[in-house]
């Protein structure tokens, strides 16, 4: 729409027919609303939104955030190959929706958990058996405003070679 200032913006329109008192029109009214801010803040936040996700996207570390349920508000790519579990079906399910209960999962859960209550970040090695492999991963959990991200590394290859070496130095010594 074009303003009696020549300057151009974005309207909304809503109009109604009038009827008098024996249901013919007798008129029309209507209600025109700039909605130019309210577009540019939604374009604002499209933008936002596909910047973090190509963000996310390009991280191959499992990565995941979490609500103060433990539940899945976002899941990465790298998540979904390592599982099997797609993104669509992970969020929205909780902890033990995704993962078996195990004591490595209790172990994350009060990890997570202890995160969500002093609002400081924690670090830990934990070892998982997913779809037919062990795994070691180094996993950080960091506090968010509204729950926590993790970020999981899979370690299991450098773990299995720091393992061999030391194994290697004991026979060595004998």
């Amino acid at each position: 729409v074009l303003a009696a200032n020549g300057r151009m913006f974005e309207a909304e329109f809503s109009g109604a027919l009038m009827r008098d008192a024996h249901g013919n029109p007798s008129g029309f009214v209507g209600v025109m609303r700039d909605i130019t801010e309210r577009r540019q803040g939604e374009e604002a936040l499209l933008q936002s939104e596909r910047k973090f996700k190509e963000l996310a996207e390009s991280i191959t570390d499992v990565f995941f955030a979490m609500d103060e349920e433990l539940r899945y508000t976002y899941w990465n790519s790298a998540s979904e190959e390592l599982t099997g579990v797609w993104a669509e079906n992970a969020v929205g399910k909780h902890l033990y929706d995704i993962f078996p209960d195990s004591e490595e999962t209790r172990r994350a859960e009060r990890v997570y958990r202890e995160v969500l209550r002093t609002k400081k970040p924690q670090h830990f090695l934990s070892e998982y058996h997913l779809r037919g492999q062990d795994f070691v991963f180094e996993i950080s959990a960091y506090p968010t405003e509204s729950g926590l991200t993790v970020f999981a590394k899979d370690i299991t290859q450098r773990k299995g070679a720091e393992d061999a070496l030391r194994e290697s130095e004991e026979i060595s010594r004998g």
